[in-house]
């Protein structure tokens, strides 16, 4: 009937949790007989706290023991237990205990929140801050960058650069006095600028702070400052949950309309293209791919050890940044740098048993893989055989030390 109302709520579900075959069965690896042969590859000394040594190999060489073993083999996961009815229940199925408050949209006290600003005072406060509620920026484009603070800055700068087309690199200069030059940082969201800061000589550096707080929580730690070099370019992360994939499929058609743009030759359509076209777009590339491998392959893990993992916010920026040449403590030029993760994280971790040692086990699983991806994205990113490299975190630069007999 038309005026009759009746109760329903599909947040309740019962789930049969299918466990993923056994590993050791599947692969012919025994992980902790694994660990035990890597540990004992190595010397380590407890008294005096170092370790060396270890053979790395072993590792890579039971990553290819494993023969194409399909995905839900390994990792299990979960099905719901579906009840159906001949007709429609006339009442819950779960009785309702106590009704809380009521509201048509959420409010503030129960949002998470974000909020950046380009200093702290010293209380540690963030001096003239801009928020936003989390979900309203959640996966969007954020980026870091600076511009000139005056025309006359703009016309230094440029007659740095040679005169007529540039078509190489080498024709650029190898180094920029960045005193003569003053720059103003801004922080913009999806192309639009937000918030300004004070101007400051290329190559000074600018505190760049971030805050995020919880509902019923507050901030679960003070404001976090990263020191920012002026000249850089940075895509400033804010992604809660997941990643879209409705975020990823425009940001690819977008990329794929300036790729084209910047084969096109046409010099009207390219100089139409700005930094946010640019870099702004490539560098989000880098922030969204980091973090949907970091939830995707830490979900994986969960399932086979028994373990949940949720992202409750990951900030902190990805982008270019310059290389700066000091005399006595004073910035005086800067010179061509490199692309830098900068990965701070909240996390939500458990584990079905309640055992706290597994959870402290994954936790620490789960930060060896955010630091290995830290070297691995630049390097899906930028290196090929065109343009050979690598990329150093510091679970690869443990490795290095390591191979190289460093305690």
């Amino acid at each position: 009937n038309n005026d009759t109302w009746i109760e329903m709520d599909a947040s309740y579900k019962q789930y049969e949790h299918k466990k993923g075959l056994d590993a050791v069965a599947i692969s012919g690896i025994d992980p902790e007989k694994l660990a035990w042969d890597f540990v004992a590859s190595g010397s380590v000394n407890e008294t005096e706290g170092w370790a060396t040594g270890f053979n790395a190999q072993l590792l890579k060489d039971a990553q290819t023991q494993m023969q194409n073993p399909t995905v839900g083999d390994v990792i299990g996961g979960a099905k719901t237990i579906v009840q159906e009815f001949p007709m429609l229940p006339s009442a819950l199925p779960n009785p309702i205990v106590a009704t809380g408050a009521r509201y048509d949209k959420l409010p503030v006290s129960l949002q998470q929140h974000i909020r950046y600003s380009f200093d702290k005072d010293i209380e540690g406060n963030m001096v003239d801050p801009i928020g936003f509620a989390f979900a309203k920026v959640n996966n969007q484009k954020i980026t870091l960058s600076f511009k000139p603070a005056t025309e006359a800055d703009e016309q230094t700068l440029k007659s740095l650069l040679p005169q007529g087309e540039i078509t190489d690199l080498s024709q650029l200069p190898k180094s920029i006095p960045s005193y003569l030059i003053r720059v103003i940082p801004e922080l913009k969201l999806n192309g639009q600028t937000v918030k300004s800061g004070n101007a400051m000589k290329l190559g000074e550096e600018v505190p760049f702070v971030t805050g995020v707080s919880f509902a019923g929580r507050g901030e679960v730690q003070s404001p976090r400052i990263y020191n920012v070099i002026a000249g850089s370019y940075l895509s400033v992360n804010a992604i809660a949950g997941n990643v879209s994939p409705a975020e990823l499929t425009q940001l690819k058609t977008k990329l794929e309309q300036t790729k084209t743009q910047l084969e096109s030759n046409d010099q009207t359509q390219i100089a139409a293209l700005t930094r946010e076209d640019l870099l702004g777009d490539l560098f989000r590339v880098g922030s969204l791919g980091y973090y949907a491998q970091l939830i995707g392959l830490n979900h994986i893990m969960g399932l086979q050890a028994g373990s949940h993992y949720q992202l409750g916010a990951g900030t902190g920026t990805f982008g270019y940044e310059p290389k700066v040449s000091y005399f006595f403590g004073f910035p005086k030029a800067i010179q061509p740098g490199g692309v830098v993760f900068d990965i701070p994280l909240f996390i939500i971790s458990g584990v079905n048993d309640g055992d706290q040692t597994k959870n402290k086990q994954f936790i620490l699983q789960s930060g060896i893989l955010s630091s290995a991806l830290e070297h691995a994205v630049p390097e899906q990113m930028f290196v090929n055989e065109q343009n050979p490299g690598e990329a150093i975190s510091a679970v690869k630069a443990l490795q290095k030390a390591s191979a190289a007999g460093q305690r």
